[in-house]
């Protein structure tokens, strides 16, 4: 009986984990999804630049997946969308990317593209003018701005 009861104390001095430890784990963990994310936005964009629209919005969709507070995967996934003329939802891809991240200029931008798309030109110019605020060097987005005078 004795035995077991030293046998039952190494086990557990060997198997306790700290807390730091499931920190660091976690972290690791944390690490590695933040890279499977960027992995798959990074094949979404192989496939967006070779339109194959419908292929880059799964590699889209499995990173926003992995991380959903991704901004630039919505927007890109928004740009596949608009390719294939799915114009909702690529509206609601560039709104959830600029609800992220209310800095990211494309974002404004190709929504700006869509709106004016879609014949809403004071939606357009509005999101234009934000993209031009938020990176005055975007000849895009000045480009795109001048085009609705």
């Amino acid at each position: 009986m004795k035995k077991y009861i030293i046998f039952a104390y190494v086990v557990f001095l060997f198997s306790y984990v700290s807390a730091d430890d499931v920190e660091t784990h976690q972290e690791k963990q944390n690490t590695a999804v933040v890279n499977q994310a960027q992995a798959n936005n990074n094949f979404g964009l192989i496939y967006l630049k070779q339109e194959n629209y419908e292929r880059a919005i799964d590699f889209f969709t499995r990173s926003i997946g992995l991380d959903p507070n991704y901004a630039l995967v919505y927007n890109n996934r928004g740009v596949a969308y608009y390719s294939l003329g799915k114009y909702q939802e690529a509206l609601e891809d560039y709104t959830r990317a600029i609800e992220l991240r209310p800095d990211l200029s494309n974002a404004f931008n190709n929504r700006g593209i869509l709106y004016a798309a879609l014949g809403s030109l004071e939606e357009a110019l509005d999101d234009f003018s934000r993209a031009v605020e938020l990176d005055p060097s975007s000849k895009r987005a000045i480009t795109n701005r001048a085009k609705l005078y």
